[in-house]
């Protein structure tokens, strides 16, 4: 089920009216009715809205629904919200074995402007001679390795 549609069904019963929330939400009032058809779709083709010409009921399933819709959307805003904490708490440690030259003069210019870009990214460069940062590389011991030549 599409947490978006189960929106607009809950925003469709303040707004009482599928063309003022479609014009309300950019979108054609055909695509908002789909939407709801989709809903209805998702239990079997259980009819949640009555419609006349000029208004609309929400039926005894319709009602139902309405109550576990904001549950359910309320549970995934806070969820999301507590999940995309992760992410700003979560900080990554790198460990690149590179040589003198790449190591010292090359690297940290382009390690600065992706630390810029990702905060959330640590480097530690360990220098050390090309056969030997190859060496941790293969070994497991840094995650990339720069090397001049070898």
């Amino acid at each position: 089920m599409n947490i978006e549609y189960l929106r607009n069904f809950i925003k469709l019963t303040h707004y009482k009216s599928f063309s003022k929330l479609a014009k309300e939400l950019v979108i054609s009032q055909s695509t908002l009715s789909h939407q709801i058809s989709n809903i209805e779709k998702e239990f079997s083709g259980v009819v949640l809205i009555e419609r006349t010409t000029k208004s609309f009921e929400l039926t005894k399933p319709g009602k139902l629904l309405l109550n576990y819709a904001k549950q359910i959307v309320n549970l995934f805003d806070e969820c999301k919200s507590e999940v995309s904490q992760f992410k700003e708490d979560f900080i990554e440690d790198i460990i690149i074995s590179a040589s003198t030259l790449p190591g010292s003069h090359i690297l940290p210019k382009y390690l600065t402007d992706f630390r810029n870009k990702n905060p959330n990214v640590n480097f530690k460069i360990v220098i050390s001679n090309s056969k030997k940062s190859l060496e941790n590389l293969n070994n497991k011991l840094a995650d990339f390795a720069g090397v001049g030549s070898f």
